[in-house]
């Protein structure tokens, strides 16, 4: 699958993708695979709007009002982890 080189408009979430919050941080466990990632604060953000069905770029507002970044870096960031996933085979886009 090619990585995402724009925002797609929506992004599905695999089924079988099991997720624990922690503090700061976020656990992801691929329970097709046995395997499992951890993800710094940031990437629990992006993660948890992805949960709540926003779309990526309604997750790059969120991200520039939390940790007061700007459109650039928040839409890199997003990009990064959104392909991360993608390659683990956690996420789909579309709906």
């Amino acid at each position: 699958m090619k990585p995402f080189t724009t925002l797609p408009a929506t992004v599905r979430l695999n089924n079988a993708l099991h997720c624990a919050h922690l503090e700061d941080s976020a656990v992801l466990l691929n329970s097709e695979k046995g395997l499992y990632f951890s993800v710094n604060a940031t990437g629990a953000t992006i993660l948890q709007g992805l949960q709540q069905g926003l779309s990526p770029a309604a997750i790059v507002d969120q991200l520039m009002a939390e940790y007061d970044c700007d459109k650039t870096q928040a839409t890199e960031d997003t990009l990064a982890f959104l392909n991360a996933l993608q390659q683990a085979g956690l996420i789909q886009s579309g709906a």
